[in-house]
């Protein structure tokens, strides 16, 4: 694997080179998160008298983690001389923690004697944040029971799902109703192998199924693309000129159509998309395929996070991370609340840009000094770029009605609302370089 450069004051890119024959591959590290407590004492701490008690102040917030950048935000409005220049140093280091945290894969160190298989699994689920649901036959059947002697050293999550399915006899496949992957008994079949893939970081790459094209001279590679259920990757390309297919002798085998770029279409906590590499006739047969390697682009979306506006008066801009969100407008009408609302990423993305709209759908929250919710009747995009979007949502009145007493006559006016909106902290782009080996090209065994 090889890793971008890293500018101190830019959020870091990472480059995930897999180079994968059945299940092995190397694989990037990641811290875990540490638990969040409240924020507020340690930035009150900023400002002590004693440089001993800023120093730890400071060292405590960093420990907090990404979670506790709102606060930090928030703080740093209001805060001036040398609190506010720590507030901004470890701003920027929990910013540079939160994208490494986006892109980097989870990590887990876990030893088991003689335990169940979906222990084990529960196991790798709890330290990780990810979770794979389990068939029947493996949460509460003899499947699920087999024991396992296993130990895993610092490995990633695929890393440790592969060495767990290995060693209890279990499969990965997937589900289109409801979409996602599942953890399954392996079919006790004679033929079944395992199929051609591995894993890198956060990435898992797996040769799905080969399907003949016409005669059956030519063939369809279907590469199936998981990623771990935590992350939420919002556009996967595969530019076909990225592509390189040979024989076992190395023969050139030609990709047809090398000026497309397939996209694939991701459906929402499904975890996983399939990707068709048509290629050409070789010159000669080929019963397998050596080599098959190409660069998959993968837009992330990084950290979530609400930006908020109290009391809906249009303010100075919210940053956090490469986000910055602006509050337009928030203008009474009878019955209504018309508010437009604004967000900028640092940078121009291909993700952003894309027909997608996952930054869209992202609904617009107004929220009364009582805790009421607003409820919105539309939001629309305003406009649209490559580094964001201005969306206007209208907001009816809530019904009214007193504790005591009659209805009043007339709807009161739409007290000031607290506006808000949840959204990614940061746009991440992942080039994933890929290369599986020994494809049969006749389908494999698949579930």
């Amino acid at each position: 694997m090889a890793r971008a450069h890293r500018h101190p004051d830019r959020a870091p890119a990472a480059r995930w080179a897999v180079a994968i024959a059945l299940w092995t591959a190397a694989a990037p590290q990641a811290a875990v998160p540490a638990d969040v407590a409240a924020a507020a004492p340690f930035i009150r701490g900023l400002g002590s008298g004693s440089l001993a008690s800023r120093d730890d102040a400071e060292r405590r917030l960093v420990a907090l983690g990404p979670a506790a950048l709102p606060e930090i935000v928030a703080a740093r409005s209001s805060a001036t001389g040398e609190t506010a220049w720590r507030l901004d140093g470890i701003r920027r280091q929990l910013e540079r923690e939160a994208t490494a945290q986006a892109i980097e894969a989870s990590v887990v160190t876990l030893e088991w004697r003689d335990v169940a298989a979906r222990q084990c699994l529960a196991d790798v689920f709890a330290r990780t944040g990810n979770t794979i649901p389990l068939d029947d036959a493996v949460a509460r059947g003899a499947a699920g029971g087999r024991p396992v002697t296993h130990r895993l050293a610092r490995a990633t999550f695929w890393e440790a799902i592969a060495g767990l399915l290995d060693h209890a006899d279990l499969d990965l496949a997937t589900t289109r109703e409801p979409p996602g992957l599942r953890i399954v008994a392996r079919p006790s079949t004679a033929g079944h192998r395992r199929r051609p893939g591995g894993t890198s970081g956060p990435f898992r790459v797996d040769v799905a199924r080969v399907e003949p094209i016409g005669s059956g001279t030519s063939s369809r590679i279907v590469l199936r693309v998981a990623w771990e259920p935590r992350l939420d990757p919002f556009v996967i390309r595969l530019p076909a000129r990225t592509i390189v297919a040979e024989g076992p002798a190395g023969e050139s085998v030609p990709v047809a159509n090398r000026v497309a770029t397939l996209e694939a279409t991701i459906a929402p906590h499904r975890a996983w998309v399939e990707m068709p590499v048509p290629l050409s006739r070789p010159e000669a047969p080929l019963e397998t395929l050596g080599m098959l390697r190409g660069t998959l682009s993968v837009w992330l979306a990084g950290m979530e996070q609400a930006f908020v506006f109290p009391a809906g008066r249009p303010a100075d801009a919210v940053r956090i991370a490469d986000a910055e969100v602006r509050l337009l407008e928030a203008t009474p009408r009878p019955n209504r609340l018309l508010v437009r609302v604004g967000v900028a990423y640092a940078a121009a993305s291909e993700g952003l840009a894309s027909h997608q709209t996952w930054l869209a759908d992202r609904r617009v929250a107004a929220t009364l000094p009582d805790g009421r919710p607003l409820e919105p009747l539309e939001q629309r995009v305003e406009a649209r770029s490559d580094r964001g979007l201005t969306v206007a949502v209208i907001f009816a009145a809530p019904s009214w009605r007193p504790s005591a007493g009659p209805a009043p006559a007339a709807t009161p006016p739409i007290p000031p609302a607290t506006i808000s909106w949840r959204l990614p902290t940061a746009i991440h782009e992942i080039p994933v370089d890929f290369m599986v080996r020994d494809i049969p090209l006749a389908t494999p065994g698949t579930r």
